[in-house]
């Protein structure tokens, strides 16, 4: 009985970590002229480097346009939206895209980046 609960518990154990995302193991730190070819696997290595170091807040949404280049959308609100594709699948089970978005909040005040998020 107890083997069979310890080979249960390992199974689940291995099948979650299967089903999880791998976003650090392909970070890389955030290059301007790379984000700007529209390569979204490109975009998605990056992202992990440009949130850390909170490298759009504070911006002027002129200053983020020069460092991102123009956005895939730009919202009722203005929020600028920029796609991005983290990669596969840990073990390379979706070899497509995986679409995310970066997005860019500006404050009313002073109209510069408060925040920089990523949603899918």
């Amino acid at each position: 009985m107890r083997r069979a609960r310890l080979t249960f518990i390992a199974i689940t154990c291995l099948f979650v970590i299967s089903c999880t995302r791998d976003f650090k193991a392909n970070s890389e730190k955030f290059d301007s002229a790379k984000w700007k070819t529209h390569d979204l696997r490109e975009r998605g290595r990056m992202t992990d480097d440009l949130l850390a170091h909170s490298l759009l807040v504070g911006k002027s949404p002129m200053e983020v346009r020069s460092l991102l280049g123009e956005p895939e959308n730009i919202t009722k609100a203005g929020l600028l939206e920029y796609e991005t594709d983290p990669g596969a699948w840990l073990g390379g089970a979706n070899n497509g895209p995986w679409i995310h978005y970066l997005i860019i909040e500006f404050g009313s005040q002073d109209g510069r980046a408060i925040k920089a998020y990523i949603i899918d």
